[in-house]
């Protein structure tokens, strides 16, 4: 049976309904593991006024550091101790995904996971192709890739 690893990693952001999460996701030659680092709550999408600037920035500096110190711990992790390293962390199997489409739309990609129970969506900010080149050998024909459409001049 051949072991598991991991292959790559892109740090994503989830909405939720007030705020967003702030994950890791680890590709492995077999699954996506899912690791938290930090959630961002109301004051880091209240950015429309002054106050909701400065609720967010304060937030972030708060949270930050924490972050990072989480983020070094997972970089040395196997994908076992990943998934035991907080009670939100979890695995997504190649075979359990229907299917996930990636659409650019610059500066970020758009990731919509879709299983048989639940439907994902994260943003990141690595670069598209690296994020298409990392799922592509485990999504097997089951990955929709649609690059932003440059608009003429």
């Amino acid at each position: 049976m051949q072991a598991e690893v991991i292959v790559g990693e892109i740090p994503v952001t989830a909405r939720l309904h007030i705020g967003s999460e702030h994950l890791r996701l680890f590709v492995t030659n077999k699954r996506l593991l899912l690791a938290h680092l930090g959630k961002r709550g109301a004051g880091g999408i209240a950015g429309s006024t002054l106050l909701g600037n400065l609720s967010r920035g304060f937030e972030d500096l708060l949270k930050i550091g924490r972050e990072s110190r989480n983020a070094k711990t997972l970089e040395r992790m196997t994908p076992e101790t990943i998934l035991a390293a907080h009670k939100a962390n979890f695995a997504l199997k190649f075979e359990e995904i229907i299917n996930v489409d990636l659409t650019e739309n610059w500066p970020v990609a758009v990731m919509t996971v879709l299983t048989g129970d639940d439907k994902f969506e994260f943003l990141t900010r690595s670069k598209f192709d690296h994020v298409a080149r990392l799922l592509t050998p485990g999504l097997q024909g089951r990955l929709v890739v649609k690059p932003e459409r440059r608009r003429k001049h």
